[in-house]
């Protein structure tokens, strides 16, 4: 019935409660913040026979909520059948886990609005992210180009020459910058990168690839050309 009949005190820290206040409430439903949680907490254990860190708040002793994982197991306590519970705190982590979602938006929101064309690709060089500038410069979307390698837009000649270059970076694992590669737009006409990368690793410090900007320099390149072929 959710009465409260035995519990450590790591039940008190969360809610900022002392021994007594839980002596006054008695029934663990007064704990939850919203009763309809508690509802389907307990039709997931009628179904199941278990709960394991299901997501609840709970109130504090204030009428606040914190967040929660609880964890539901039948047993016999005293010779009776009970429900024992086990709940973390999480709030904190929670509060962790949005920063981190506000953090990543901000800067997914500046890769967009960048206007270079911002990369990742695996060992073999194949791309695995892309921010949209590549349909500006290129002329494919996204998701044309993942899977793909750099190599693949480029004439021949300049794909074997670039591909020469990235094995011995792979190999190096060290940063680059200033990289001038020509391409193919879609469309088919060249259009000349300045490329700049660094290494990515994992936590243990394996190689994984690279993550890097293209800037389109076509327009710079053509004037360097012209004022050579003036002088």
């Amino acid at each position: 019935n959710g009465n409260l009949i035995d519990f450590n005190e790591a039940i008190l820290k969360p809610g900022e409660y002392v021994p007594e206040d839980i002596f006054k409430i008695k029934n663990i439903k007064k704990l939850y913040y919203d009763q309809k949680a508690r509802d389907d907490v307990l039709a997931r254990l009628n179904k199941q026979g278990f709960v394991d860190r299901a997501e609840v708040q709970f109130r504090r002793k204030d009428g606040r909520p914190y967040d929660c994982l609880l964890s539901l197991r039948p047993i016999a306590y005293k010779e009776k059948p009970c429900t024992q519970a086990i709940v973390q705190d999480v709030t904190r982590l929670k509060e962790i886990e949005k920063l981190l979602w506000d953090t990543r938006e901000r800067f997914l929101s500046l890769v967009e609005t960048t206007s270079d064309w911002i990369w990742e690709v695996d060992r073999t060089g194949g791309y695995i992210f892309s921010n949209q500038k590549v349909k500006d410069i290129l002329g494919y979307d996204r998701q044309e180009v993942i899977g793909k390698k750099p190599f693949d837009f480029m004439p021949p000649n300049e794909a074997q020459k670039v591909a020469k270059i990235f094995r011995k970076l792979s190999k190096s694992c060290k940063a680059f910058s200033g990289m001038e590669n020509i391409n193919l737009h879609k469309d088919g006409h060249e259009v000349v990168l300045e490329t700049s990368g660094v290494p990515v690793f994992d936590e243990k410090g394996e190689y994984l690839g690279y993550r890097g900007i293209d800037r389109d320099i076509t327009k710079r390149k053509q004037a360097e050309q012209d004022l050579e072929q003036n002088n």
